[in-house]
């Protein structure tokens, strides 16, 4: 399958199948990991939102170059190219894993793809266009606002099902005159018992099977060759022949191409791409024996023989190569795989003439899924960002002499998570784990100017991700974890500083008052001092409060006058039993409540942000209870409120974890991996007024993580009066692109940048 995800995908069908009867669901290919220890990261499981009135007041300047997903698959027609994949948006419009680019911008197929289930993370696996018609499969629930099973066709204007679609995943599309051969990981289409492989009639408007299909694991790759259907893909059995991951369909009855194609080892192998010349079948996946010649990863089938071309693809690393998309022009066959190696050069596409190899430009390794042929240019999808080649974000164009974007913006935001904000007049201070702000580079914390709209680094920045912003005058002090400087640092405006030794590990937040600098992390040692997890910086030296943390660390510092609260995941502070959250006097600590917060996921239970004003104490994170002197305490749902003697409940709380809390006057915005707020839908961002909930908007949406089955996280909040600044990993706020960072306003109405 052109997955590394295969097992992922067979868990999530068995508990589909449990919750929808036979409706299916899963995840697809390779999975991007977090780069932060939020805990409670969710399955995305949605429609796609309209824009709500209050969405006036998301920002629409965030704007990222390309697309913001990996592209599983690109078919062309004239000059448009059609692309499908894991991806919500492309430049400043909101997609939806299928879109169109025109030569000069990316326009939506309607509403897109989406699923209207829970557990259900939607993605397009494969495209054809027949015509005016665009074919598209994957797994989802939905085509724009119609019902449609895993594939669906647009014919220029609206969305269509194809009867009841397919019961599992949809991995290969070929359309031979008024036929749709369907291929994948499924067992019934439009209700008939159809094994990986289907047929739908654009005349009749009806399903039927070719023969008994195909029994195995699943079907990649479909080709029509005269009247003959080439499938390859992981099985084993074609219509009850035995074979190897690849077969042929004459119309009445299956037979195997040559003796198939296997690997030597004996497991792993399989077919994952076709390309077809006049009576050619070129033939890409895993594999090193193709009707017992010797090959590797790559292979041609002539209509009698099997042969080489060239020594393929060879892998440098055992069996990790995989060729994954091939494509035809003239004489030339274009080869995308992962790990590629050509000659001892790793480049972005390989190209075949019948007799050499030659290379498409080179850099870092990347991964390309889909390559499809667009005049003179060749455009390339895949799993990769900007590179030493050029700034493409997932699909890039070869016009001959170069790689380009297919792109009409300019990025305005970071390239990577959003760890922290902080905001000094007109300058928003932005930490996280990035390479690039806007069009500069700067490592892992810039400075954003709002009135401007211009990006400038701190120096080059540090070397590692900044987890703590926070200003006092001129000064900006700076925590994360970084090696250079020992996790902890000031810049003046001009320079950078240490503080003393620093500290010995992450520094996860900080909080000024005066010239005091509280610090609070996962480290144990300043020089040869002993810290726990909290410590304070006069201006001249390190102090220790107290006997600190013990074996805990600290998340989150908060000042609320003299006293100094602290978040984080331990059960101690300066030996006083506190769960998850302590005061510090200045002198001794004790604990909020009885002894703070619990409940919540077993060993995930923790406080990971703080903020006070005058009495009240506002507290989030994952828990569910926070203690007072009954035995279970004050229910709390990842947020509560402390008012000096007693917890109390906010609104009911969210139904996800908290990550972030700011204040403005008497309204509380609240962000996280939630998606209600009390009985209020709210989208991973609300606003507590006191008495209720409120949605900003549409909230927080897409992802800036591929594939999409991580939802969105806000990791950060800042506010400055009317100026709400939000951080984290999303790529979408009140329905409009807006790339790991996202500014509200109710001062200020932001109109859709382009309407299309």
């Amino acid at each position: 399958m052109k997955n590394v995800g295969m097992w992922f995908k067979v868990f999530a069908f068995a508990i589909l199948l449990i919750v929808m009867g036979a409706q299916f669901t899963g995840a697809q290919k390779t999975a991007a990991s977090s780069q932060t220890d939020t805990p409670l990261d969710s399955i995305t499981s949605e429609r796609p939102r309209s824009s709500v009135p209050d969405d006036v007041y998301w920002d629409n300047r965030f704007t990222n170059r390309g697309l913001d997903g990996v592209v599983q698959a690109i078919a062309t027609s004239g000059s448009n190219v059609y692309v499908a994949g894991h991806f919500m948006t492309a430049d400043n419009v909101v997609l939806n894993r299928v879109a169109m680019w025109n030569g000069n911008n990316w326009s939506a197929l309607g509403q897109g793809l989406s699923c209207g289930v829970s557990y259900c993370a939607p993605y397009a696996n494969a495209i054809a266009v027949s015509g005016s018609n665009v074919y598209v499969g994957g797994m989802f629930t939905a085509a724009g606002n119609v019902d449609a099973s895993s594939i669906a066709m647009w014919n220029g204007s609206t969305w269509s099902a194809l009867g009841s679609g397919v019961n599992g995943i949809v991995n290969a599309i070929a359309v031979s005159g008024n036929d749709v051969y369907v291929g994948g990981f499924f067992t019934t289409a439009g209700g008939v018992s159809a094994h990986n492989i289907a047929k739908w009639n654009t005349l009749t408007n009806t399903w039927s099977v070719l023969g008994e299909g195909i029994y195995g694991e699943y079907v990649n790759a479909i080709a029509v060759i005269g009247s003959d259907i080439y499938v390859g893909g992981s099985f084993n059995t074609a219509g009850g022949i035995e074979l190897r991951n690849i077969a042929k369909w004459n119309g009445i009855s299956w037979s195997g191409v040559g003796m198939g194609i296997w690997n030597s080892w004996g497991f792993g192998s399989g077919v994952n791409a076709f390309a077809v010349n006049g009576n050619d079948l070129f033939v890409g996946g895993r594999f090193d024996l193709a009707g017992g010649v010797a090959v590797n990863n790559l292979a041609k089938w002539n209509g009698s023989i099997w042969e080489d071309l060239g020594g393929g693809i060879p892998s440098s690393c055992g069996s990790c190569i995989r060729v994954y998309a091939l494509a035809v022009s003239g004489i030339d066959l274009y080869v995308g795989a992962d790990y590629l190696s050509v000659g001892g050069v790793t480049p972005v596409v390989a190209k075949w003439n019948g007799s050499t190899w030659s290379n498409l430009g080179s850099g870092t390794t990347v991964t390309i899924y889909a390559i499809a042929i667009n005049g003179n240019d060749i455009n390339a999808g895949g799993a990769f960002g900007n590179s030493s080649w050029t700034e493409v974000n997932y699909i890039a164009r070869w016009d001959g002499s170069s790689w380009s974007s297919l792109s009409n913006v300019i990025t305005n935001t970071v390239n990577g998570d959003i760890y922290t904000i902080a905001i000094k007049g007109d300058e928003i201070y932005i930490g996280g784990d990035f390479t690039r702000a806007g069009n500069i580079n700067t490592y892992n914390i810039a400075k954003w100017n709002r009135k401007t709209n211009t990006w400038s680094s701190l120096s080059w920045g540090v070397d590692g991700p900044v987890h703590a912003i926070a200003t006092n005058g001129n000064d900006v002090y700076v925590g994360g974890c970084f090696r250079s400087m020992n996790s902890i640092a000031k810049w003046n405006g001009s320079l950078w500083s240490t503080l003393g030794n620093g500290l010995s590990g992450c520094v996860r937040a900080i909080a000024t008052n005066g010239t005091d600098v509280y610090a609070g992390g996962s480290f144990t040692f300043s020089g040869p001092l002993t810290v726990n997890g909290i410590a304070k910086w006069n201006g001249s030296t390190w102090s220790p409060l107290g006997s600190g943390l013990g074996f805990g660390r600290a998340y989150a510092l908060a000042l609320n006058g003299n006293d100094l609260y602290v978040g984080g995941m331990f059960f101690e502070a300066g030996g006083v039993s506190a769960q998850n959250i302590a005061r510090w006097d200045g002198n001794n600590w004790s604990a909020v409540g009885t002894s703070g917060v619990s409940g919540g996921v077993p060993y995930l239970t923790r406080v990971n942000t703080i903020a006070a004003t005058g009495n009240e104490v506002y507290v989030g994170g994952n828990f569910t209870s926070a203690r007072m002197s009954q035995p279970r305490g004050t229910v709390a749902s990842n947020i509560a409120k402390w008012n000096g003697t007693s917890w109390s409940t906010v609104g009911g709380g969210v139904d996800g974890t908290v990550n972030a809390i700011a204040l403005s006057g008497n309204n509380v915005y609240v962000g996280g991996t939630f998606t209600l707020a009390g009985t209020v839908d709210a989208n991973y961002i609300a606003m507590w007024d006191g008495t209720k909930w409120r949605p900003l908007g549409s909230g927080i949406g897409g992802c800036s993580y591929s594939p999409c089955t991580i939802s969105p996280v806000v990791r950060t909040i800042a506010v400055n009066g009317a100026n709400v600044y939000v951080g984290g990993q999303f790529s979408v706020a009140g329905n409009k692109p807006s790339y790991r960072l996202a500014h509200w306003s109710k001062n200020q109405l932001y109109l859709p940048l382009i309407l299309r």
